[in-house]
């Protein structure tokens, strides 16, 4: 924020210091079992309208 002759200037500001992954990797916790690929995509399929081709597992497949 700034005051100017013409009133108060609000200027963007970003929301966090620029960060390297390797600084913040492992910050979240996990402690469930980890999801295989397949339950992944079955959680998405239903989202993505069905029918789009995508990379999957090194080739390309229609899911």
């Amino acid at each position: 924020m700034e005051e100017t002759p013409d009133g108060v200037l609000l200027k963007h500001a970003p929301l966090f210091e620029p960060s390297e992954p390797k600084d913040v990797f492992g910050l979240l916790s996990f402690s469930s079992e980890p999801k295989s690929l397949d339950d992944m995509e079955a959680a998405v399929w239903p989202r993505s309208g069905g029918g789009m081709t995508q990379l999957r597992r090194g080739s390309r497949e229609r899911l």
